[in-house]
């Protein structure tokens, strides 16, 4: 069981060498400065645990199980320091989470071969959610983004050949993703700001290789191809 606690605090408040802020509007000078501050507690708690089964010599089964709970806390504020109007737009939000994920994962591996392996694997994955830390003009309903969510399918072959001297190996995967945690420029306010796309899947074909006329751990050569 692990314990994490994170206290995260922040200004930003951008000051030139002379003090103020010069920016050209339509040709006149602009003399102003805005200050923003983002403060966040964070506190995670995790148990993982994994387990194999050797039904015989060649078949295994093998599990886990990660469960993993956070609790964060956040405030977001800015205001005018100087100047005569605020070129951001001036705002503050306050947020709060409380998740809770459950993240198995199954394999099958079976050798087909005494250096032959062939295997498949089923997983879900989680990235806990959080709030936007950089955005001028951000409110409650913009602050907070959810947790990731993803589902992985593998399936695959691993083999050493010819003495140890060949390592060649195969897989092809399928994940898919739920809320994927994603930056996107805003030019409301001139930033990227984190949000959650509606899904995404990533899928392909992976190989890698390795040979040497020695054994592999002393003089490896790979090549790896990913599509």
């Amino acid at each position: 069981m692990c314990r994490r606690v994170i206290l995260r605090s922040f200004q930003l408040s951008p000051r030139p060498a002379s003090g103020f802020n010069i920016l050209d509007l339509g040709g006149a000078p602009y003399f102003g400065r805005i200050d923003s501050r983002f403060n966040q507690k964070s506190e995670s708690y995790s148990v993982f645990g994994q387990g194999t089964l050797n039904v015989n010599d060649s078949l295994r089964v093998i599990g886990s199980l990660r469960y993993t709970h956070t609790d964060k806390e956040a405030d977001f504020a800015s205001h005018l320091v100087y100047g005569p109007f605020a070129i951001r737009p001036i705002s503050s939000a306050v947020g709060s989470l409380s998740e809770g994920n459950v993240d198995p994962s199954a394999t099958i591996q079976y050798d087909i071969a005494p250096r032959i392996m062939v295997y498949a694997t089923y997983g879900r994955g989680s990235k806990s959610g959080g709030f936007v830390s950089n955005s001028l003009g951000t409110v409650d309903e913009t602050f907070a983004f959810d947790a990731e969510k993803s589902r992985n399918y593998e399936v695959g072959l691993k083999s050493t050949l010819f003495d140890g001297k060949v390592i060649a190996n195969v897989s092809a995967y399928d994940t898919k993703f739920k809320d994927l945690q994603v930056s996107v420029y805003q030019p409301e306010v001139s930033q990227y700001l984190t949000g959650n796309a509606a899904s995404a899947t990533s899928k392909g074909i992976e190989l890698r290789s390795a040979c040497s006329c020695h054994p592999i751990s002393t003089l490896p050569r790979r090549g790896h191809i990913r599509t």
